[in-house]
């Protein structure tokens, strides 16, 4: 458009510019407001019926009360032009987010998609379908993170209106062919199951960075959407959850019946399918036997282990342990002893041997250990920390006290004196 105003708008700069017309950034000078002005081509508006139909559509559209829909404020015909004058929304459309970023997070692309299933099926409830969800139509903002609006309801059609300019009358979507539901192209009647079709479409590109139908001109895509199965979008980029592909592949069905009832209904499977978590293996790790310190084995009064049997005590551990050394020991004179405490710890409560004795005056024909009249049974041995045990039986001199000998000096020197005295009668006798 050459001139820069238009009617009571002044036109600042173009914004946007597709096969209905141009979209501006504009200046109503009524109602001292900058809007989005969108001027139809001049073709659309010298077509009666779709004049009639717009400016009926236009109307339904403008009532239209839902948060991700952008506000219709006017619209009419100017000097043989139709227009909408809609809400400027700052910030970026999907289409250059995608530019940009090439993929979107599941998580991030789901939440938009919802947003705006929720903006169709508010639509759809009034008898509207928008006909043309593309990425370009959804307009992310600034100041919000991530909250959608649907543009461009334009083209909106009434689910009651049957009559209208042919897809090749108008040119009003062909730039919108990759993301055309399939019976849009044998010409049947249309439903809100359209927009369920053309927000799948939207949902692989964000998923996957590109459109799930390629191919060179018009007749090739029209043939891969009637007769082409999409790759699964976890097939075309790692991370993407695979309960995803089974929503994308029922939202892109050829058969309307097999698709999701509704733009709701589709998000909300998509939001079901990024929220369970991705099955893992289970790991089983083995536990270790429980365990515990084995007793040192009790020796009998012969100095072997003792033997197994009724009164042996069973293990305390499944791990079979090496036999423990134990330390060589004298063995004592057998005689009823008793018998000795567990070899594991020290018996504190033995009373302590008590010293020996002095041993009889007279002849000891053998060095004996006597101890005070009675014969004691050997003292228990002592174990400690080490390799050999120590008795607890002290030792004794065993040689003969002086004491002991001078009864036998005293009977020497009598028979000495006896001799002497006999000798002595003999002679003087």
């Amino acid at each position: 458009m050459e001139r820069e105003q238009f009617g009571d708008y002044r036109l600042e700069a173009m914004l946007g510019r597709g096969g209905m017309g141009e979209v501006y950034r504009a200046y109503d000078t009524r109602h001292d407001r900058v809007v989005a002005l969108k001027v139809l081509s001049t073709e659309l508006a010298a077509d009666r019926n779709y004049r009639e139909r717009f400016r009926r559509e236009a109307h339904l559209c403008a009532r239209l009360n839902e948060p991700h829909i952008v506000p219709i404020h006017r619209y009419g015909e100017i000097d043989g032009r139709l227009f909408l004058d809609m809400r400027l929304v700052p910030g970026r459309d999907l289409a250059q987010v995608l530019e940009v970023e090439g993929t979107l997070p599941a998580q991030r692309a789901v939440s938009i998609v919802g947003q705006v299933a929720r903006a169709l099926d508010a639509a759809h409830a009034d008898g509207l379908v928008h006909r043309d969800v593309k990425p370009s139509n959804i307009r992310l903002t600034e100041e919000d993170d991530d909250f959608a609006y649907l543009l461009d309801f334009g083209i909106a059609r009434s689910l009651t209106d049957a009559d209208g300019p042919a897809l090749t009358m108008t040119g009003a979507a062909l730039g919108s062919v990759d993301y055309m539901a399939p019976e849009r192209f044998l010409e049947q009647p249309l439903d809100e199951r359209v927009d369920v079709y053309s927000l799948a479409c939207v949902l692989y590109e964000c998923l996957t960075g590109r459109r799930p139908f390629v191919g060179d001109g018009l007749a090739a895509l029209m043939y891969a959407h009637l007769k082409v199965d999409a790759p699964a979008p976890s097939t075309m980029r790692r991370g993407v959850p695979r309960g995803l592909d089974e929503v994308v592949k029922k939202g892109l069905a050829k058969d309307p019946d097999e698709r999701y009832a509704s733009a709701g209904a589709l998000a909300s499977a998509a939001r079901k399918a990024v929220s369970v978590p991705p099955s893992r293996p289970q790991v089983v790790v083995p536990q270790a036997p429980k365990t515990s310190i084995l007793q040192r084995p009790v020796t009998n009064p012969t100095g072997g282990l003792p033997a197994s049997g009724a009164g042996a005590e069973p293990p305390t551990s499944a791990i079979p342990a090496a036999s423990p050394r134990i330390p060589a020991q004298r063995n004592p004179a057998a005689s009823p002893a008793t018998p000795a405490p567990p070899a594991s710890r020290i018996n504190f409560s033995a009373p302590p041997p008590r010293p020996p004795s002095a041993p009889p005056l007279g002849p000891i024909s053998s060095p004996q250990r006597a101890v005070s009249g009675e014969q004691r049974a050997p003292a228990p041995v002592a174990w400690v920390d080490g390799p050999k045990p120590i008795s607890a039986r002290p030792q004794y001199d065993q040689r003969p006290s002086m004491r002991s000998r001078l009864p036998l000096v005293l009977v020497l020197v009598a028979l000495v004196v006896a001799g002497v005295a006999v000798a002595l009668v003999l002679v003087l006798g």
